[in-house]
Formats: structure tokens, sequence, C-alpha cells
């Protein structure tokens, strides 16, 4: 027999069976669904979460206290040979964050400021668009995905839609500007205001609405920004200023290798803070929830598939003897049944995609959308969340039906007949 004369076949045997087809499509269609739907959301909140204490150089900071200062480049040396330790410097003389005004960039307003964090090739963040900022570079800058307007900061209803996209800015020059200031008559009043130019060479995804963006230029320019300022600032005579602490702070690759290194600095003898607080066993347990409850989920599905598949060739133990008695090989009657499995896999599968598809964006706009916290995870339906509901959907019934049949297949004809 052709190809053709199994799938003739195979809709002929569809058309007479309908009760037993729509209960198989309304199995698969219903797995297919669950598994989509409740593996994209997990899939979103491990992302969210794991991208959250990865772009967050705060969270991968901490600051090592009590170091004597005739001890402290000796420390900083002992620090940098730490696995997960990228960089290590005196808090006193390399600060790493600044506050500058972006001049020139439409609809964000000579005042609006931002955050510039001084980081290296290995603390910077993940870019979606162009690159990383390579090692040795200055005057360029890696920048959020979402740039609010100034007035929005204030706003707790922001419009979620009321933002400048980072992509558009993407390879271009931006002016900023930053003051050092004259405090010797009691009033702070700008002294001197310098002015310098960065390349935007790679966009950062931020999915969340931020008080204040943070862009992420090389140390270098963090510490000529403050040095101009500190050279050019005019203090109040008058007025006693306490010292700068003379802190370490080291910068870890990924906030979930924190407690790991705090153990090792522990183990030179220091005591060390996090700068940022970071929970990371809350992102570790939930990863592992996630893991068990896909698990399970999975597992449920994978059951009620192959069970289905079982019962129905069970169903048909008399039609099978019947055709073994006319002559039928059994390999024809194999490849026939794998081919209504097919067929029916195949309908109830792209069902199933469209049915998740339509579902996801209701609750897409209805849900998450409107919801603040939710609306920070990107769930989305992805290749690889089609592909595995795709195995569970033709590949599971397919060799159920295979496996299932070898021994219905062994059976004589007369012996099958008996079943009906």
């Amino acid at each position: 027999m052709k190809v053709r004369d199994y799938i003739f076949l195979a809709f002929k045997n569809l058309v007479r069976r309908k009760k037993g087809i729509v209960s198989s499509v309304i199995l698969i269609v219903i797995s297919v669904i669950i598994s989509t739907l409740v593996l994209s959301f997990s899939l979103s909140v491990g992302n969210y979460m794991n991208r959250a204490l990865i772009n967050n150089v705060s969270y991968r900071t901490i600051v090592i206290l009590g170091v004597p200062q005739d001890k402290q480049e000796e420390v900083i040396e002992s620090l940098k040979k730490i696995e997960h330790i990228s960089n290590a410097v005196k808090e006193s003389e390399e600060r790493t964050m600044t506050s500058i005004h972006v001049n020139n960039v439409q609809n964000l307003g000579k005042d609006f400021t931002i955050g510039f964090n001084g980081v290296d090739i290995t603390t910077q963040p993940e870019v979606i668009l162009g690159r990383k900022i390579k090692e040795g570079e200055k005057n360029v800058c890696i920048i959020p995905n979402k740039i609010y307007p100034p007035k929005k900061i204030i706003d707790t209803s922001f419009d979620k839609e009321a933002y400048i996209s980072g992509e558009d800015l993407l390879g271009k020059m931006i002016e900023v500007s930053y003051n050092s200031y004259d405090e010797s008559s009691g009033d702070r009043v700008i002294n001197k205001t310098f002015q310098d130019e960065y390349e935007i060479v790679g966009v950062y995804d931020v999915d969340e609405y931020p008080l204040l963006e943070s862009w992420y230029v090389p140390f270098d320019n963090i510490i000529n920004i403050n040095n101009n300022v500190e050279e050019n600032t005019i203090l109040n005579p008058n007025v006693t200023y306490g010292e700068y602490s003379e802190q370490i702070s080291a910068y870890v690759d990924s906030a979930l290798n924190l407690d790991s290194t705090i153990e090792k600095v522990e183990e030179l003898g220091y005591r060390c803070i996090i700068r940022s607080t970071a929970n990371t066993y809350i992102v570790i347990i939930i990863n592992v929830v996630v893991g068990i409850v896909l698990t399970v989920l999975l597992f449920i599905v994978l059951t009620i598939i192959t069970s289905s598949s079982i019962k129905s060739l069970d169903d048909r133990k008399y039609e099978i003897g019947m055709l073994k008695a006319i002559g039928y090989k059994n390999k024809y009657i194999r490849n026939m049944l794998l081919c209504e499995n097919l067929v029916i896999s195949i309908g109830a599968y792209l069902l199933g995609i469209i049915i998740s598809i339509i579902a996801m964006s209701v609750i897409k706009i209805n849900i998450l959308d409107k919801s603040e916290d939710f609306s920070q995870l990107n769930c989305n339906l992805n290749v690889w969340v089609c592909f595995i509901a795709l195995l569970f959907a033709i590949i599971v019934p397919t060799i159920s039906t295979y496996l299932g049949g070898k021994g219905i297949f062994k059976r004589t004809p007369i012996s099958l007949n008996k079943e009906r």
C-alpha cells in the first residue's frame, strides 16, 4: 500500500468513528492548552526573576567592612582573585554611581536626570540589541529599552505606553551635562558645568517601570566625572564635612553567586554586606517549585494522552481482528492506525495552539497588562513551548499506538473477534 492509500483509509475511518475521534481530539487539545499556558507562564516568571538579578548592578555589589587603610590595596588584590568577583575598588577613590542630565534627546527635556552606573566587561547588563561595552572603551553607554518622561516619575498611575524607546536611540550620540557647586557663601550655586558626549552602543531590557533609569558606562568615565566635580567644588569653610567611607566595593558577576562569594570573602576574615537586598533563595525556590509543578503537569498530560491512545486500540480489537481475517497484514493495519493518529494529533495540536494564542492574548490584555506587578512578565508562547506541546500531541500518541499495538497484532483474528 502507498502513503495515499493509508491517508485515504485514515480519513475514511475518521468519518466513520466520529464519537471516538471527538473524545481523542478534546483530550489532546486540553493537553496542548494546559502545557503551553502553564509552561509559558512558568518560564516567564523564572526569566523575569533571573533577569532582574543579572541586570541590576546594585544587587551584585557587596561592601567589605572593617578593612584597615594600610591593607586596602592588599585586600583589593585578594578580592579580585576570588571566583565571580570581577572588580574591587575603594569607594573613597572610585565612586561607581552619579547623576547626569541628558540634554539633547527629544521629549526627555534638559532637566531629565538619569543614573550613570560604572561597569566593566563582566558587571554590565545583558543587552537585547546592540553590543556590550568593550574593555578599555570610554564615552559609550548601555541604556534601558524603556525611558519614561520626567513628569511620569511621580505619577503612580503612569501610562505604560508613554515612554521613549531605547531602541530608537541605539547608535546615536547624546549630550550630557553635570555640575560642580560653590557652597562657600552658604548657598549651593553652580560653579562649573561640564558637558560630554556618549555613544549609545547597547540596549538592555528593564521590562518594568523604573523610578530612575540606570544607564551604564565604563568605570573610567565615572571616575572622571567624580574627579571633575570634586576638584571644582568649593566648600563652605565654616561647615565640617565628614570624610567619605573607606569601604571597599566588590562586583559579583551575578546576584545568584552572591552567597557563595560572600562566604569566600568572609574566609579572608572580613565582614561584608549586600548594597541592595536581593534574596536569591526566593529565585531558587521559585525555580524549584516551577520545575516540580511542570514535571507533575507534564506527567499528567503524558498519562492522559497515553491512556487515551491505548484505550482507542482496545476499543478497536474487533475491527483489527476483522482486517486480519480478510488478509490485511499487521504492518498495513499498524500503518493505517499510525496514520489516523497522526491526522488526529496534527489537527488537535493546531486547534490547541490557536486556542492557546487566543487565551494568552485575553489573559495579557485583561489581567497581566492591567496590573503593575504582572505587567513585568513578558509572557508569550515561544518556539520551545510550542515544540514541547508538539512532542506530547504527536509523538506520544504515535509511540503509544505503536508499542500498545504489539500485543494486539500478535493475537489471532478469532481471539480478537471475541473482544467485541
